[in-house]
């Protein structure tokens, strides 16, 4: 529920969406710690929501499965966004804000829309309408931008590249990795 991960914008956009021909996933997070943090008994949202126990390795493809759009509308430059790289991975819409690594591979209008770090809830409606006045788009998608997103397998690459690097050579002693 924490404002710099979006949950004050998505709660006033979804309170002030027009109409009910949504439904609108939380994941709360915090139920792996045991807590159920979110309740949205009081909202006055005309669509359903609903809160969802946090996934994890064993359910991820099945949330995945389950929705349409995937919401992350951080207020700060996120370092990475795994969430948004495991949703494109699986053809799922994003809208999330920009700039920061969330929105590094959103193509917008082609995998995704993007809204402003600082967006304010009209700006989220209406990116959330155009997706509901437009069902067509999102039947059947399929992210055309996949095939640019790097694995983990790649990354990890990456980072041995850059530490041998910072390093100056492969110290003594540690396996050599692949390259």
């Amino acid at each position: 529920m924490e404002t710099v991960k979006g949950y004050p914008l998505v709660r006033a956009a979804f309170e002030a969406l027009e109409r009910d021909d949504w439904v609108l996933r939380l994941v709360d997070a915090k139920t792996v710690l045991g807590m159920n943090a979110i309740d949205v008994a009081d909202w006055r949202a005309r669509g359903a929501v609903e809160v969802l126990p946090a996934y994890d390795g064993a359910t991820i493809d099945a949330f995945f499965d389950s929705i349409d759009v995937l919401l992350f509308p951080s207020s700060w430059p996120e370092s990475y966004g795994l969430t948004v790289r495991e949703a494109l991975a699986r053809d799922v819409w994003v809208i999330a804000s920009a700039p920061g690594g969330q929105a590094e591979d959103i193509v917008a209008g082609v995998n995704g829309t993007l809204i402003g770090l600082s967006a304010e809830p009209d700006e989220l409606v209406a990116a959330v309408t155009a997706l509901l006045d437009r069902p067509d788009r999102l039947a059947g998608h399929v992210n055309p931008c996949k095939s640019a997103l790097v694995t983990w397998q790649q990354q990890a690459v990456t980072l041995l590249e850059l530490l041998r690097a910072a390093a100056g050579s492969w110290p003594a002693g540690l396996p050599a990795g692949r390259g």
